[in-house]
C-alpha cells in the first residue's frame, strides 16, 4: 500500500498554519457537501492531513499532459487544502465559492500563480488529477496529471533546480 507520509515528509510537507487544532473530521464534511462521490484515497489523505499544507521545498507535479505554461509536463505545486483558518486555502470555504470551474472539479491545491490542482469527481473519471490554468477556458486549461490521487502524490518530486 502507498504510504503518503513517507512521500510527503520527504518533501518537508507541513501545515501551513501552525498550532491550529481542528475538532472536526473534514473528511466526513466533504462527503456530506460535495453532491458528487469523493475517491477513497483521497478521503484517506484527508484523515492523515485535515490541515492544508505547504512544502519546504520546490515540489513539482509530474503530469501525464504537458500545458503551454509547463512544457515539460512538470507543473509547480505550492498547497494541498484541506482545513484552515486562513479562509482562501480551506478547502470546503475555496469549492463552495469557486466560479471558474465545474461543481464536478474539485480544487485540491494550487500552484504560486492561483492555477488549481483538481480532482475529477464524474464517476467515469475514477479521480482522475488535473491542472486547470486558470487563463484559460476550461475546455483548453485542462491537462491530466495522473489518473488517481494516490499516483499524483507518488509523482510528487522536489524540484532541484
Amino acid at each position: 500500500m502507498f504510504s503518503y507520509s513517507e512521500k510527503l515528509k520527504m518533501l518537508g510537507y507541513r501545515p501551513l498554519e501552525k498550532d491550529v487544532h481542528y475538532e472536526d473530521d473534514l473528511s466526513d464534511k466533504l462527503s456530506t457537501t460535495i453532491k458528487y462521490t469523493v475517491p477513497k484515497s483521497y478521503l484517506q489523505f484527508l484523515r492523515s492531513y485535515p490541515q492544508t499544507g505547504v512544502f519546504e521545498v520546490g515540489v513539482l507535479s509530474k503530469g501525464i499532459e504537458s500545458a503551454p505554461c509547463a512544457p515539460s509536463g512538470l507543473y509547480p505545486i505550492s498547497v494541498l487544502y484541506a482545513t484552515c483558518v486562513n479562509l482562501p486555502y480551506d478547502l470546503l470555504q475555496l469549492n463552495s465559492i469557486k466560479c471558474e470551474m465545474p461543481d464536478y472539479l474539485l480544487a485540491i491545491g494550487e500552484d504560486a500563480g492561483g492555477n488549481y490542482f483538481c480532482i475529477d469527481l464524474r464517476q467515469d473519471k475514477n479521480g482522475a488529477v488535473y491542472f486547470l490554468d486558470h487563463e484559460l477556458d476550461i475546455d483548453e486549461g485542462l491537462y491530466l496529471l495522473s489518473t488517481d490521487f494516490e499516483s499524483f502524490i507518488a509523482n510528487l518530486v522536489a524540484d532541484i533546480d
